[in-house]
């Protein structure tokens, strides 16, 4: 697929999975998304607008399921500071649940995407969390499943 290959570079400005997370963080916070959406995707490529209105839309709509799983995959919560990181984390499980981009190529770019967020420390962890969700998928969704406001998320 044509996005999952763009962000090769590593120190592109407009990387669509860290816009994403830098929308989606702020969405999480109580701001409107339509708004920051308006804003967020001024100047960016044409071709990667659609992808992340797909990333943020998917996050917000699937929050409550995505958050239960970031839950049982870290080992502790992310400091506050690090909400985009954690964001970040909410956007590569989206993709891996929701989309048909392939595996490999969400989880390659969505640890790309911490260097444009200036955070390189949390590359190992991104990956190590996204890699884990792959391993353990199928226990992971029976055991969210049982949490009431996960698996009525989005219905």
């Amino acid at each position: 697929m044509a996005e999952a290959g763009a962000g090769r570079s590593g120190t592109r400005q407009s990387s669509p999975r860290a816009v994403a997370a830098r929308l989606s963080w702020q969405m999480l916070q109580g701001r409107s998304l339509s708004d920051l959406l308006d804003r967020g995707l001024s100047g960016m490529a044409e071709r990667d607008v659609g992808l992340v209105k797909e990333l943020c839309f998917g996050v917000a709509r699937w929050r409550f399921r995505l958050d239960e799983i970031a839950n049982r995959l870290l080992s502790r919560p992310l400091k506050e500071r690090d909400g985009d990181v954690r964001a970040l984390i909410l956007v590569g499980l989206y993709q891996l649940l929701f989309t048909r981009v392939a595996s490999h190529a969400a989880l390659a770019e969505t640890v790309e995407a911490v260097k444009v967020l200036k955070k390189p420390w949390a590359a190992g962890l991104v990956d190590a969390v996204l890699r884990r969700f792959l391993r353990e998928r199928e226990q992971l969704e029976a055991a969210v499943y049982e949490v009431t406001a996960a698996r009525y998320a989005h219905r």
